[in-house]
């Protein structure tokens, strides 16, 4: 549920970012995510939505699929991508938080 969502998120933001702004990265996934689209697509309207509720501005850096990823992976500046499907490599390196639309998740570095 958004709920453990957020508490999850705060969580990771107060022991993950120093300043008041997270960053994460993501692709072009129309109509979940979009550089161009309305409010860069609905999924990351309500990620940044969410983020705002609880005082952080959401930045969100959009790249083809596996840069998003790897950016993530390995950019310190980064707390994870979005959105995201489950992978077992992936599941090394970032952690899954619950959904904010029941299919729609937030990869965060562990």
């Amino acid at each position: 549920t958004l709920c453990f969502f957020i508490v999850v998120v705060c969580l990771l933001i107060f022991s993950a970012t120093s300043g008041k702004t997270v960053k994460l990265t993501s692709l072009d996934w129309p109509p979940y995510s979009g550089e161009s689209m309305d409010q860069q697509g609905a999924s990351i309207a309500v990620a940044r939505a969410a983020f705002k509720a609880m005082g952080y501005d959401l930045v969100v850096d959009f790249f083809p699929w596996q840069r998003a990823v790897d950016s993530a992976k390995s950019n310190p500046s980064y707390l994870g991508y979005f959105p995201e499907y489950y992978s077992a490599d992936n599941a090394k390196d970032f952690m899954r938080l619950e959904a904010i639309h029941r299919r729609k998740k937030i990869n965060s570095k562990l």
